[in-house]
């Protein structure tokens, strides 16, 4: 488990992220502290920038957050160093 740090329409958020190994790339269980849990997943990495596009998964019962706030945990996750 991690703690990581994203920054969301201008408010810093926390979360505690668990990595997990699939087939094909890792995926990331992100625990909210409002209870909200959620998978995420590097879609593709941008050729110009080195960064990640990063997807939820689509897992019934989940909430569903907005594209730029999957963007922003996937960043927090770039940062905190989980992503290679």
């Amino acid at each position: 488990m991690h703690k990581i740090r994203f920054k969301y329409k201008n408010t810093i958020h926390e979360a505690i992220a668990k990595t997990f190994t699939g087939k094909r790339h890792k995926w990331y269980l992100i625990n909210l502290h409002d209870g909200l849990n959620f998978v995420v997943v590097p879609a593709e990495e941008h050729p110009d920038n080195s960064k990640f596009v990063w997807l939820q998964e689509n897992i019934p019962g989940e909430t569903i957050h907005p594209t730029e706030f999957i963007q922003a945990v996937g960043s927090g996750l770039e940062a905190a160093g989980l992503v290679s």
